[in-house]
């Protein structure tokens, strides 16, 4: 049995990623910095109450949590789960992602796709999980916007059109439930084993 020391690759590749990490929060800081005027943002500050400005980036900070329960679930649901804790931290650098390089499309394809090379999961399955959270958050936005309907409709707010009618438009959402599993079975037989393939699978049978 060898008791030659271990090797300090690890703990170096360590370091160089969080030097990385470092330089490139500083560099993304001082492209917003350079567009924001000195003396607007001096002033700013000087108006600044400190007890809402602490309350308010404690608020932000808090609302990741269900931000990152939440893609858990869809996590979970594709058998592709590391830990609550990665799925927090994974949030947050999804999270930069989208607001300083990519947009959310490209936020969540590289929170995924680094997820899944960090705990050695397939890259499908992370992003079905991905486009699942995404289509739970826009259910969330659905049931707030009926729930503004409603209460809009019950107080009067649509007396004046008359002629509003969903008949229709509901007799074509029905066609989606047969779609969607015509789709799944579809999927599921069939043997071209494609990136895309896994993915949409995936995504319909966590769906």
């Amino acid at each position: 049995e060898s008791n030659a020391p271990a090797s300090p690759a690890p703990k170096l590749v360590s370091m160089k990623w969080n030097l990385a990490c470092v330089v490139v929060t500083v560099v993304a800081l001082f492209f917003v910095f350079r567009r924001i005027p000195a003396a607007t943002l001096l002033e700013t500050l000087r108006g600044m109450r400190i007890g809402w400005f602490i309350g308010a980036v404690i608020l932000y900070g808090l609302m990741f949590l269900p931000a990152a329960w939440r893609w858990h679930l869809a996590l979970r649901v594709n058998d592709a789960v590391a830990s609550p804790a990665a799925t927090i931290r994974f949030s947050i650098i999804g999270h930069f992602f989208y607001l300083v390089l990519f947009g959310g499309a490209g936020g969540d394809a590289a929170k995924a796709t680094l997820y899944a090379r960090r705990h050695g999961l397939p890259v499908p399955k992370l992003l079905a999980a991905v486009s699942l959270d995404r289509l739970m958050g826009s259910g969330a936005l659905v049931v707030i916007a009926a729930i503004a309907l409603a209460v809009s409709g019950a107080h009067g707010g649509f007396g004046g059109n008359k002629a509003i009618s969903i008949s229709h438009s509901a007799g074509w959402l029905l066609l989606l439930l047969p779609l969607a599993v015509g789709a799944l079975l579809f999927l599921k037989r069939s043997h071209h084993e494609s990136v895309f393939h896994r993915f949409a699978v995936a995504f319909m049978e966590s769906g």
